[in-house]
């Protein structure tokens, strides 16, 4: 489990002292703007806590910061926990990421916080609230009407149930059965349970007569009660409320739906149904701007004390443009293809209303470069980067020593800060190391505090320098990302092209020739040509494609084409059945003998191991966390560890291997880490240095994306020791690598590996611990975890935060496909184009250019240059590209979950 993140409040209540910022908070408030530039990005959120903490008692005042993206909001949520007052919260208000004109039922996660975000605003408290631009264009009711529905409710306080629940239905909750997600409500006689659309958790309501007997929160997964609570507040699922007014539905009543395809209509007419008697429906959200009215944007929210924060202006209002001008394409094309019906409400506010609103409000202004007016705080080096290290740590420790004796304060922000207290001390630097800043250190004092921020900075007139990982360690943690989408396909697609080599259950080897049709009129139907030896040729319905297979043989030789109407194809998977047993007696007696054999029984986790581990910058889920166990569990007998771990992409499987690897080196032992692709080499050596660089661990890596020489290098490392744990291909295998301490080999997704590797790594692990991992493991090894041949983990848990993945199936239109793209381009996503074909991907390639102009489109498939593919393969991962379109090889590609 990470550190709790410590805060560096004092820090800025320290800075609002300095000549920079009193000229600043002077300039805001006698002018209402200022706009600044000039200090590093990593000071942004300091100076920004700065001025919403200032003249308004310690919690500050309402502040709402605005960023064009959001990714760009998520990081300033991230950031903002660590400048701020810990009691003042700091929320970030997502825009619903539904398309406008689309019926879309919004995350309840997403609901969750934009209502959490309205009930604080609305209750005039001191809030730090992150909103991208596109949620100041979605339109919400006007604050009074919002708090004069919201409700709290009070032990020993009375409720009509009627009315209350009649009231409840109006704000969007459904009545269920059992609550277990937010806007759910069950009623079992004088129990009531609700779960507040705002809430953490759901509330169970005892009643005697009318009256509040008790309330007590309760865990929605085990029905099991966490604790009393003395009152809670109850606010609206949407921002409208129903039934629909008379006014609402004529003006509904009134649109022309004609022109609409018949379907539509249909649903019109339910919907309005719907709308009149006060039943929520999927999709509801369509009909936003008709149910609020008068339609406000988020800062009618702010109250009079607030202060806007801009991140990038000119940035910022030309995304909001783009997003309306967007809304108005689409509205053309809805109509045109008869999805809407002419003169429908525009689903958006205008950006001018939304922009004078903006002008209206005193703010801060944050621009990339200097502006006339501006203040610039980089003047005479007021703030400015820190200095950086990249990993050497002894000059890291020589300089924190100098700063302590000229009287600075020197912060370390660190997710191994205990490991860095530890050198310090080595080196007879004196160094404190709290759990949070509760005070200002004194000059000349080290401080280290857990957490991660992006890079730090320095405040020469506030004399204090702040470390992150970033300089120490020249790596910051990325943040997690949203998972991506990946639609799915209707046609059939087949996974060898002509001139491919295949397999048929029944007839044997063959050559695939195309597909053709055959018969005629209604008759018709489509085959696969077969060529096999001589000039027999098979033909077979495409309804039983499951009875053909691609070839897949050792080595590079041409298989033999069999021959119809004969013996030899019987004979042959004979032959191959006899193997398969051999092989099964052998792999018996090799887990027979694993199971007897006396492996290396590692130690218990020592400091450095839980150091590692507390490093860990995000919260391990149940499954993940047990998995953990098991393999410490394992690698702690002295019989050699073969377990198999389970789990999507973006799980946490490396993690576990990753943990695994160090507690192997800490017994002094090697590890080799085998993959099957040089990319994803690349990435785990990435993941693996950079969480190991604060620790005596070396890392290795071996594939071919590096020079012989480079490679040579790392052999002769390994040969001698000295590399510690080596990542890497089937490179890993081949005769000159050899590991005097090998532990533990670690194998990601066996099923890649051919015959000869897999004959290599059967006997590499008869006596040393193993690890595999797997996303997808072949039927033989997760049929012999099933049946407790080999131990299995199963890691099923998706990380906290992480959206549902939702598929859907539809015909091949253009306007889907367009869409689809956008609202992932709109969320800060990727998106990847799978295609069946080489031949005919540049075509598909330029087709989307032509629907989504705007985005940024490489290529990636199997028949490109290794180099070139692994370059694009890399700037993809670095989100130089918004879509890939690419062939199956994603499925050997990236390590990646956005």
């Amino acid at each position: 489990m990470a550190s709790s993140p410590g805060n560096l409040h004092p820090l800025v209540t320290h800075l609002c002292d300095t000549t920079e910022v009193r000229e600043l908070l002077s300039v805001l408030q006698t002018r209402g703007i200022a706009a600044v530039h000039g200090a590093p990005r990593s000071a942004e959120p300091a100076l920004a806590a700065a001025v919403q903490s200032h003249g308004h008692g310690k919690q500050g005042r309402q502040f709402l910061i605005v960023t064009s993206d959001p990714e760009q909001a998520a990081t300033w949520a991230d950031e903002l926990r660590y400048w701020v007052s810990p009691k003042t919260p700091v929320l970030p208000f997502p825009a619903l990421e539904a398309l406008p004109y689309e019926r879309a039922v919004p995350e309840s996660s997403i609901v969750q916080q934009r209502q959490a975000v309205l009930e604080a605003l609305a209750s005039g408290a001191p809030v730090v609230a992150i909103a991208p631009g596109r949620a100041l264009l979605q339109p919400l009711q006007d604050p009074r009407t919002y708090r004069n529905l919201s409700r709290t409710l009070e032990v020993q306080g009375r409720m009509s149930i009627t009315a209350d629940l009649a009231a409840w239905q109006s704000m969007g909750y459904v009545n269920v059965s059992v609550v277990q997600s937010p806007g759910q409500y069950c009623r079992r006689g004088g129990i009531i349970d609700i779960f507040p659309a705002e809430a953490d958790w759901p509330v169970r309501i005892e009643l005697i007569g009318s009256e509040i007997d008790s309330l007590r929160q309760f865990d929605p997964a085990t029905q099991r009660s966490i604790g009393p609570v003395s009152s809670f507040s109850i606010g609206p699922v949407h921002p409208f409320i129903l039934p629909a007014s008379d006014e609402v539905l004529a003006r509904l009543s009134a649109l022309d739906c004609s022109t609409c395809l018949p379907h539509i209509r249909v649903q019109w007419e339910e919907e309005l149904r719907s709308l009149k008697s006060g039943v929520p429906f999927d999709g509801l959200e369509f009909y936003t701007p008709y149910l609020t009215d008068p339609r406000v944007s988020l800062l009618a929210y702010l109250d009079q004390s607030a202060v806007l924060f801009l991140d990038d202006p000119t940035s910022l209002k030309r995304t909001m443009q783009e997003l309306t001008d967007q809304a108005h394409e689409l509205n053309n094309e809805l109509v045109g293809r008869g999805e809407i019906p002419p003169g429908l409400l525009f689903p958006l506010l205008e950006l001018p209303q939304v922009w004078d609103e903006i002008e209206m409000l005193p703010r801060l202004e944050w621009h990339n470069r200097a502006i006339a007016g501006g203040i610039d705080l980089g003047a005479g080096n007021a703030f400015r980067m820190a200095p950086s290290y990249a990993g050497s740590l002894k000059r890291f420790v020589e300089d924190c020593d100098e700063l302590r004796k000229q009287q600075e304060r020197v912060v370390i922000v660190s997710l191994q800060e205990q490991r860095l207290v530890e050198l310090l001390r080595e080196a007879n630097v004196p160094v404190e190391e709290v759990a949070t800043l509760e005070v200002l250190p004194d000059r000349g004092t080290i401080v280290a505090v857990p957490g991660q921020i992006p890079e730090g900075w320095t405040a020469p007139n506030a004399h204090f320098v702040i470390f992150t990982d970033a300089e120490v360690a020249g790596w910051v943690r990325p943040r997690a990302a949203a998972r991506f989408r990946r639609e799915a396909d209707a046609n059939f697609a087949l996974d060898f092209a002509p001139g491919d080599f295949v397999v048929h259950i029944e007839h044997g080897i063959g050559r695939f020739e195309g597909v053709v049709k055959m018969g005629s009129g209604k008759a018709e139907r489509e085959y696969l040509d077969l060529q096999y030896s001589g000039t027999d040729r098979l033909y077979v319905p495409t309804d039983q494609l499951d009875r053909i297979t691609k070839f897949r043989g050792m080595g590079e030789e041409t298989p033999a084409l069999s021959h119809l109407g004969t013996q030899e194809w019987t004979r042959a998977k004979a032959k191959v059945r006899e193997s398969v047993e051999a092989i099964a007696r052998e792999l018996l007696d090799l887990y027979r003998f694993r199971e007897k054999a006396g492996g290396h029984a590692f130690s218990a986790d020592g400091h450095w191991q839980r150091e590692l581990e507390a490093a860990f910058p995000f919260e391990e889920t149940v499954d993940q966390a047990q998995a953990i166990v098991d393999v410490k569990d394992d690698m702690e007998r002295s019989r050699p560890m073969d377990r198999l771990v389970c789990g999507d992409v973006g799980y946490g499987k490396t993690e576990v291997a990753l943990r695994a690897a160090f507690k192997a080196v800490m017994d002094g032992k090697q590890v080799a880490v085998l993959v099957p692709t040089t990319i994803l080499a690349q990435q785990h050596f990435n993941t693996f240095r950079e969480r190991m660089q604060a620790f005596p661990v070396r890392v290795g890596v071996l594939s071919r994306f590096h020079s012989k020489a480079e490679q040579q290098k790392v052999v002769d490392g390994i040969r001698d020791g000295t590399i510690d744990i080596a990542v890497g291909t089937h490179r890993l295998l081949q005769k000159d690598v050899q590991f005097p301490k090998l532990g533990l080999l670690v194998i990601d997704e066996e099923q890649r590996f051919g015959v000869k590797h897999k004959e290599l790594l059967k006997q590499m692990r008869r006596d040393i611990d193993v690890l595999t991992l797997s996303a997808t493991p072949i039927p033989r090894s997760l049929h012999m975890g099933l049946m407790q041949v080999r131990d299995l983990s199963v890691i099923a848990t998706a990380p906290e935060g992480r959206l549902p993945i939702k598929t859907f199936l539809e015909p091949f239109e253009e306007h889907h496909i367009r869409d689809a793209i956008l609202r992932e381009i709109d969320r800060g996503g990727q998106i990847y184009f799978v295609h069946n074909r080489v031949q005919t991907i540049e075509a598909i390639t330029e087709r989307l250019r032509y629907l989504v102009p705007s985005a940024r489109i490489a290529i990636a498939h199997g028949q490109m240059p290794d180099g070139e593919l692994e370059k694009i393969m890399f700037e993809f991962a670095d989100k130089k590209y918004d879509i890939l379109v690419c062939s199956t090889i994603i499925e050997n590609g990236l390590d990646i979950a956005n």
